[in-house]
Order: structure tokens, then C-alpha cells, then sequence
């Protein structure tokens, strides 16, 4: 049960760093287009 709990934490911060990834990459993408407005 350990190694499932250890991997489920593995998971969970995986899928935050795509979350905060993504958001980066999108406001990035917002102010090198500059359509942040027209979203």
C-alpha cells in the first residue's frame, strides 16, 4: 500500500506540473500574439 500511496502523490504533482505548464504556456502565448483581450 505504500508504493501505491507513493505513486499517487507521483501522480497528483505530474498532473500539476501539466496544470501550471499549460497556464505558463498560455499566457505566454496570450502576450506573444496579443490577443490576451479578444479571449
Amino acid at each position: 500500500s505504500a508504493k501505491f500511496f507513493s505513486s499517487g502523490i507521483n501522480l497528483t504533482q505530474q498532473w500539476q506540473l501539466v496544470f501550471i505548464g499549460s497556464g505558463k504556456l498560455l499566457c505566454q502565448w496570450e502576450l506573444f500574439t496579443g490577443s490576451g483581450n479578444a479571449l
